[in-house]
């Protein structure tokens, strides 16, 4: 699995939606699922794919599958 298709998993996941409805243009609010309270379980999720809390800096960041890409490519395999 790439990461980019392990991110819009974890995204699908946190959404209550398929994967095939998600696309790796995704940004914040880009899906009526990505609300406030979607985008908290997204945080909650990849908290728990990476093994510890993401920094203040790397929540703040994410706003698009490209930046849960690059945060799930620093974390050791």
């Amino acid at each position: 699995m790439s990461t980019q298709d392990r991110a819009l998993s974890l995204m699908a996941e946190a959404f209550g939606v398929t994967q095939d409805s998600l696309n790796a243009d995704l940004s914040l609010g880009g899906v009526p699922a990505w609300d406030s309270l979607g985008h908290m379980r997204l945080l909650l999720a990849i908290e728990a794919a990476i093994g510890r809390q993401m920094t203040t800096v790397e929540a703040a960041g994410i706003e698009d599958v490209a930046a849960i890409v690059r945060l799930l490519e620093t974390q050791p395999a």
